[in-house]
């Protein structure tokens, strides 16, 4: 008599040859069969493990289960997320809610699951799920049927910590006494983009509401201290901290505070942001505490949670143009369906909300549904 495990592993294996019937079984990722080749391959882990990406074939159903399903995710958007996608639902035949929002079909993951590898992220939006695996198990992952492709979570380079952030600065002596608002040392900055006068007209980012996502945030800085915060999460360490905690780096959250300070940071007569009467939900996505490349399943799963909100806008000045200048990686960017960025940022027009990535002048990338502030 067979043992339950061998018949559960039998009926998840049915679940994948359903979905995916005559389907032939997908090899890993051409990235992923050298890495395996590597045994100095640099993201190797010392417990001999690999974090892949394992992107199924679709979500499970179809027909009249589909709609029901796309019913229900509509039902479960939040008030503010609804009224934002009902201005390009049009895009969408009508409905505020796409496959793309749907759970990732769970016979799937378990199926997965089945081969041992440890479950990192979820995205309902790549319709993927991020393990780590060992060499058998990312070729166990890849022969799934329900599987569509197994390739590398990418990663970016670490970014040298910024020194502390300060109180400001002063204002230039010729300072402009036209304005109600004393801007201290970020005048010239923002009168390059035309704010002050934007201010004038009383137009101070009320309303807004924006998602951050970085490597932590001082919401106790003087500059930060008076923000309406509607809720935050560390990806990293997953807990609701952005703050540094035990274990961080003094520097750990320096580079999230200067970037939410850029955009809403209020301490007149030293620093003045654009949008200081914004609300704000944070993530905190990148761990600058190892000097690794950071891996891109966090950010993946910070897009999604601020997406839940609502957001407006999404700041995300993150150091990932490196993606694909590493050794490991091909020097020319795989292609769109691959990238795990890429339905993010084919959506950021449509349903998901616009995103604006910080970056310096001259960096020779750039992702056209994105701004490069």
């Amino acid at each position: 008599m067979r043992s339950r495990s061998v018949i559960r592993a039998a009926a998840l294996a049915a679940f994948c040859l359903v979905a995916a019937a005559a389907a032939a079984a997908p090899a890993p990722s051409a990235a992923v069969t050298r890495a395996l080749a590597d045994p100095g391959f640099a993201g190797l882990r010392a417990d001999g493990t690999l974090a892949v990406w394992v992107w199924f074939q679709d979500k499970g159903l179809q027909g009249d289960a589909l709609a029901r399903a796309l019913d229900e995710a509509e039902r479960g958007l939040g008030e503010r997320a609804a009224a934002r996608r009902a201005k390009t639902a049009d895009g969408r035949g009508g409905r505020l809610a796409d496959v793309t929002d749907l759970p990732l079909h769970r016979p799937y993951l378990d199926s997965a699951l089945e081969t041992g590898a440890r479950l990192r992220r979820e995205s309902r939006w790549l319709n993927a799920a991020s393990f780590d695996a060992r060499p058998a198990q990312v070729r166990a992952l890849a022969a799934l049927p329900c599987v569509r492709e197994v390739t590398l979570v990418r990663r970016a380079q670490p970014r040298p910590a910024p020194a502390a952030p300060g109180v400001g600065m002063a204002a230039p002596a010729d300072k402009d006494l036209a304005w109600s608002i004393d801007y201290g040392g970020t005048l010239a900055d923002l009168e390059q983009i035309n704010v002050p006068a934007l201010h004038e007209e009383g137009v101070h980012g009320q309303g807004v509401l924006i998602g951050m996502m970085d490597s932590g945030f001082r919401t106790s800085h003087v500059s930060l201290s008076g923000l309406p915060v509607l809720d935050r999460w560390d990806f990293v360490n997953g807990d609701g901290v952005v703050e540094n905690e035990a274990g961080d780096p003094s520097t750990q959250d320096d580079h999230g505070t200067k970037t939410m300070s850029t955009v809403g940071g209020y301490d007149p007569g030293s620093h003045v942001g654009p949008a200081f009467a914004a609300s704000f939900v944070l993530a905190k996505t990148e761990d600058v505490s190892q000097e690794v490349p950071a891996e891109e399943d966090n950010w993946v799963a910070g897009i999604e949670w601020l997406d839940t909100f609502g957001v407006d806008v999404v700041s995300s000045s993150l150091g990932y143009i490196d993606w694909y200048s590493s050794r490991t990686w091909t020097a020319t960017p795989p292609p769109a369906p691959s990238r795990p960025t890429w339905p993010w940022a084919r959506a950021s027009w449509s349903a998901t909300p616009p995103a604006t990535s910080a970056a310096r002048a001259g960096t020779p990338w750039s992702r056209p549904p994105t701004a490069t502030a």
